[in-house]
């Protein structure tokens, strides 16, 4: 479970990131 709340703060951050590009 921890896993996969990693992979969504990493993709929300990445989403982010492109957002601000």
């Amino acid at each position: 479970m921890q896993g996969q709340e990693f992979l969504i703060s990493a993709t929300s951050v990445g989403i982010e990131k492109i957002e601000h590009d």
